[in-house]
């Protein structure tokens, strides 16, 4: 058993961190010898659990890894609700859709679905990508979920690193969740990506505490364009009430 919750402990250090890292990178994280660290990640490559490159000697998770990943994503019951939501608006507007959710630090916002859209000029993003959650949209779309007071224990008085260049360090995060409270949705242009605007709506299951943003992007230019984003953020708030009420999701009662 204690192999077990020390290999389990290394895999939750890569979902932490979101990147190869090498054995004093765990160690450190771990608080563990070198030499015990080092014999662990051995044997989980030998087990299928990492794979090590042959270049940098950093461990990342293996194939079987990412494919377990994908089983209990594929088979969780509100995850394919939101899917099917989203390609709708997908389907209605030709562009790319996204389904994120925070790592646990509240930092990051990681992506989990990429639902591809028909526009000629699309937003290309894989799944596993983390990015700002203050810079984004489906970062602050989450993040309105959480009290001021939990978001200031994380960000504390400045924002450091985490910071858009329109951003006024905490009091401005403060400002723009409770517009994202009182709207139902965020919105960012030319924030996390240059030349890339987004809408988010996001959702919660009560049951299990998780709380996943969907959004659809697109270029920026057409923020421009008179009520465009009024209209993109009027249907995924339709939506997310949808998902919200069927889910039973205080949020959207």
């Amino acid at each position: 058993m204690a192999i077990l919750h020390s290999a389990a402990a290394v895999l939750a250090v890569f979902v932490h961190q979101g990147r190869p890292m090498g054995v004093n990178d765990i160690a450190l994280a771990l608080k563990m010898p070198k030499s015990s660290v080092s014999r662990l990640l051995r044997q989980m490559a030998d087990a299928g659990l990492l794979t090590r490159d042959a270049e940098s000697l950093a461990y990342s998770p293996a194939d079987m890894m990412v494919a377990l990943g994908r089983f209990v994503l594929e088979h969780q019951p509100v995850i394919r609700r939101i899917e099917s939501e989203l390609s709708e608006a997908v389907a209605l507007n030709g562009h790319t859709g996204f389904i994120s959710v925070l790592d646990s630090t509240l930092h990051q916002v990681v992506v989990l679905r990429v639902l591809h859209g028909t526009q000629m000029l699309r937003i290309v993003t894989q799944a596993g990508k983390r990015n700002s959650a203050v810079s984004t949209s489906t970062g602050r779309a989450l993040l309105a979920r959480l009290s001021d007071d939990r978001v200031a224990a994380a960000f504390g008085e400045t924002l450091g690193m985490d910071a858009s260049p329109q951003s006024r360090g905490l009091p401005w995060l403060l400002r723009s969740l409770a517009g994202v409270r009182r709207t139902g949705c965020a919105v960012a242009l030319d924030e996390a990506f240059a030349h890339v605007g987004s809408v988010s709506c996001a959702v919660g299951e009560p049951s299990s505490g998780q709380s996943w943003a969907f959004c659809l992007s697109f270029p920026s230019v057409l923020a421009q364009e008179k009520s465009f984003v009024e209209d993109l953020s009027r249907q995924l708030v339709r939506s997310a009430r949808r998902l919200g009420r069927s889910i039973g999701d205080p949020h959207w009662q």
